[in-house]
């Protein structure tokens, strides 16, 4: 994002009074850690913005953001870019099966899923049969050594 936040001033909302600190002091004396990030964050913040400060939100106004904040990303609910996936089947041709899916990010019709899903023709591709045919696969990072052998 940070071409739409270059060369602006920045202001931070934070329920957080010690990190409100830190951002406008570009720093503090209690922890090294946050003194480092602050130090961090000051230094970036010089070469692409006017300025950056912090100011207090109370908690009760700050439910979206602490709604957001709590809520879990499935790291294996990824995909490679349609518009990549577009070219590779340009170049490679049309795969008959994506392997490493799920309803909200499979890339062809047909998909195996890590979880049991009414929409997917399998579960978990690393334990099947694979159909005939190119394949798509496009695993999370940890299965990539599983796949590859």
């Amino acid at each position: 994002f940070l071409p739409v936040i270059r060369g602006q001033h920045v202001l931070v909302m934070t329920d957080n009074i010690t990190a409100k600190a830190h951002v406008n002091r570009q720093g503090g004396t209690h922890s090294k850690a946050l003194m480092r990030e602050a130090e961090t964050l000051g230094n970036w913040a010089e070469r692409h913005l006017l300025s950056i400060t912090a100011e207090h939100i109370s908690g009760r106004a700050n439910v979206q953001a602490d709604w957001l904040s709590r809520q879990k990303v499935d790291q294996a609910e990824w995909r490679l870019h349609p518009r990549l996936f577009h070219e590779a089947t340009l170049r490679f041709g049309m795969p008959v099966l994506d392997l490493f899916a799920s309803p909200l990010n499979a890339q062809l019709p047909r998909f195996f899923t890590r979880y049991r899903n009414p929409l997917a023709e399998q579960t978990n591709a690393l334990r099947c049969d694979w159909p005939q045919g190119l394949l798509y696969a496009f695993p999370p990072l940890p299965l990539i050594p599983l796949v590859i052998r």
